[in-house]
């Protein structure tokens, strides 16, 4: 059953002498700042935290507002779940943050986990919403200019090679066999004890192992209930070469991603939106194969319905497409965006309507639509007395050709001074990941990790408010 923050009153103490003592001793500490801007934002979701628990009477649960604050304790401080609980039996300053008497039980670890599960991402985002609207009445959230990117975060999972990801596979659907029919599975796990048995690489051992995995999906699938057969598609699929990048069986949202050609990674990508000064407007997370150049169109999205206004943005090379410059010539908002395309490409070359003029003064006789764009071509007789024909033609080439592409045709020319602006999001990441340990996943699974981004960015984005405009 629900239980409303208002109806969780300090009995004996609250704001009485004890408390009053404490804060007396510790003005310089930032939770005093905080805890009446976050008072209010839980006020402002108290109804709509309330829709995340059953309506029907049961046992009261804790209130919300205290639960919440004490997993934001836990990211200002890097502590788990188990040692805010006990910190907050003993430490005074810490159980008047949260809002509970000197004489109040504190909640364990096991209903921090209950109250995560229970709110899943949704409940944090809501409340990263409200914290984003709070901020206006401290002069953030209106800027009109925002900053794009998106980080790496490693899974909590050990790094497996195809052979033992296929293994912990197989042991995983006999596990949950096991649930189902224990005689069934005590049968699987003799008949293919020697495929868990470590075996030395090579590519008759992978293959081995392969055929192996196969047959127990072959003999398994549609044969028992329990979502069984989910957990064999995946195994199948590893089986076959893993083309959806499958990290690990034990987080299953887990993908390998690349960060350049020389960097791989497992896990997740975090993709933010923010201003100059650091304040975090959108969070958003994805698996870790997945390409953010081309989410930026859901991430401003979501900003427009929350009805944040930008007139500029600032991004990487790698959101340098047509797509997104279309979206963002539509939104009427300026992209100072760096192209991805070699400007050598067009060295000396002007696109001029639907035509191209090169440096010596002549104008393409006609164009070939080519993928995302359009390639120019001049005329023989033109490019054969050209002087810059020695400098501008490749070997073996009778004619100049030019490839321009859509992207290229939506692109200005920019400054490059703008482009340092979008310094600031990689000095809200690194912030992030070394005083907040973003670098790494605390939980398993998408949703969780999502929760975890939403509460890392709602820390910074307290304590910048806590410093004023």
């Amino acid at each position: 059953m629900y239980t409303p923050s208002s109806s969780y009153q300090s009995s004996i103490f609250g704001d009485g002498w004890l408390y009053k003592i404490i804060l007396e001793n510790t003005r310089d500490n930032p939770l005093l700042k905080l805890k009446p801007i976050v008072d209010r934002v839980l006020k402002k979701t108290d109804k709509r935290l309330k829709t995340y628990y059953s309506p029907y009477e049961g046992r009261p649960s804790f209130p919300c507002g205290i639960l919440f604050k004490m997993l934001l304790l836990e990211y200002l401080y890097k502590l788990s779940d188990v040692a805010v609980s006990k910190i907050c039996v003993h430490d005074l300053l810490f159980r008047w943050f949260i809002g509970v008497d000197v004489t109040d039980p504190i909640p364990d670890d096991t209903t921090l986990v209950k109250f995560r599960k229970r709110l899943k991402d949704e409940g944090f985002r809501e409340i990263f919403n409200e914290l984003v609207r709070e901020a206006k009445r401290f002069g953030y959230g209106k800027g009109k200019l925002r900053i794009v990117d998106a980080t790496h975060v490693f899974s909590d999972t050990p790094k497996l090679g195809l052979i033992r990801l296929i293994k912990q596979g197989m042991r995983k659907v006999i596990e949950k066999v096991e649930k189902r029919s224990k005689e069934l599975a005590l049968k699987l796990a003799v008949k293919y004890k020697d495929s868990f048995k470590r075996v030395k690489k090579g590519k008759e051992k992978v293959e081995e192992v392969k055929k192996r995995a196969l047959e127990l999906v072959k003999e398994l699938k549609g044969r028992v209930d329990g979502g069984v057969d989910g957990l064999l598609i995946k195994l199948e699929r590893v089986a076959k070469g893993n083309p959806d990048k499958l990290v690990s069986f034990t987080d299953p949202d887990a993908r390998w991603g690349r960060k350049s050609k020389n960097f791989a990674f497992g896990g997740y990508k975090i993709h933010i939106g923010c201003e100059p000064n650091g304040f975090v407007t959108s969070v958003e997370t994805m698996p870790g194969n997945t390409n953010e150049g081309v989410r930026l169109r859901e991430l401003l999205e979501g900003e427009r319905r929350r009805k944040l206004k930008i007139k500029e943005l600032y991004a990487d090379g790698l959101y340098d497409n047509a797509v997104n410059r279309e979206y963002l010539k539509k939104r009427k908002i300026t992209p100072y965006i760096p192209s991805s395309i070699p400007t050598c490409q067009a060295d000396g070359f002007k696109l001029e309507g639907d035509r191209v003029r090169c440096r010596g003064g002549k104008y393409s006789i006609g164009k070939i639509r080519q993928g995302g764009g359009d390639l120019y071509y001049f005329s023989v007789k033109d490019c054969r007395g050209c002087k810059w024909r020695g400098r501008c033609i490749s070997p073996g080439e009778i004619r100049k050709k030019v490839y321009f592409s859509d992207c290229w045709r939506l692109r200005k020319e920019i400054k490059k001074e703008k482009y340092k602006l979008r310094l600031a999001v990689e000095r809200v990441i690194g912030q992030a990941k070394k005083w907040r340990e973003l670098g790494r996943a605390r939980y398993r699974g998408l949703w969780k990790v999502e929760v975890q981004a939403l509460m890392t960015f709602m820390v910074g984005n307290l304590k910048i408010m806590t410093q004023g405009p």
